[in-house]
């Protein structure tokens, strides 16, 4: 699948679909090597795709906490 570069791609101007598709693919990369299609719950690379999500949201200035958890989308 190829996703446009440019900084302006949007989905009705809410996704920057670019970003979007990096934060994926970098999310992606925290797995054991031998078993690259799963972060299994509660596991260390678990907690570390959370701390990285939190970081990323809360660089965008996104509300972070459980109220929140639902729309963890917002602004990435």
């Amino acid at each position: 699948m190829t996703i446009p570069t440019s900084d302006t791609v949007t989905l009705r101007g809410l996704i920057n679909a670019a970003r979007l598709w990096e934060s994926a693919n970098q999310l992606a990369t925290m797995t054991l090597p031998n078993m690259p299609w799963t972060r299994r719950a509660f596991t260390p690379l678990f907690e570390q795709g959370r701390r990285w999500l939190k970081q990323q949201m809360e660089e965008r200035s996104a509300p972070v906490g459980r109220a929140r958890q639902r729309c963890c989308l917002y602004r990435l």
